[in-house]
């Protein structure tokens, strides 16, 4: 069997970005930044509440939807990883919030010029995301974090609405995936119990 699963960032400190300086985390902002502004760098982390997708779940496509919110900052130049953890936790605004997260070794690049301020699709980051479902302590409902790391050297910026902006463009995670063994889903939770009428 073969389920769809789409879910949007849903609090201001589900998305947020990290400098490389002395400003630190930022997460209650109207931008969402991955970029190389010469005097410093910036990655982004998203975070994605309640994923539908149980464990032993085989990922079979995995991408997000972003907006651009400036014509002028619509560059990715950079690596799709999802943190390393069975449950992702919320963005703390204190330096080393993000960059200290564990990363997939499994990651996916991006790299593009002027995507434009419409919706866009982000490559395909499966394996990542395989990734944490694959981890022993992963559960159906459990929070996925997806993180941007910035690879630029050469002045590249990208500005993706986040969720505090005025906008309703903030990330969408558009997953698809097989449930493992080709067994039967129970709608209500919890184990299925097959009966057999004749009573053996």
């Amino acid at each position: 069997m073969t389920s769809p699963v789409a879910i949007s960032v849903i609090a201001n400190l589900d998305d947020g970005y990290e400098r490389d300086d002395t400003t630190g985390v930022v997460a209650a902002d109207v931008e969402l930044l991955i970029a190389d502004f010469g005097t410093f760098t910036t990655d982004a982390l998203i975070r994605f509440q309640s994923v539908d997708i149980p464990a032993g779940a085989t990922i079979l496509t995995c991408t997000m939807a972003v907006r651009s919110i400036a014509a002028d900052a619509d560059d990715p130049e950079l690596a799709i990883h999802c943190e390393d953890v069975d449950d992702c936790p919320a963005i703390i605004e204190s330096n080393g919030n993000i960059s200290a997260r564990a990363r997939t070794t499994a990651f996916t690049a991006w790299s593009a010029t002027s995507i434009g301020t419409s919706v866009v699709n982000t490559p395909d980051f499966s394996s990542a995301l395989q990734e944490v479902i694959d981890r022993g302590g992963w559960a159906e409902n459990q929070d996925i974090g997806v993180i941007l790391d910035n690879t630029s050297s050469g002045g590249k910026v990208l500005n993706l609405e986040p969720f505090d902006n005025a906008g309703t463009d903030e990330a969408i995670l558009n997953v698809t995936y097989s449930e493992g063994g080709g067994g039967i889903r129970n709608p209500f939770g919890g184990p299925m119990v097959l009966r057999n009428p004749l009573g053996a």
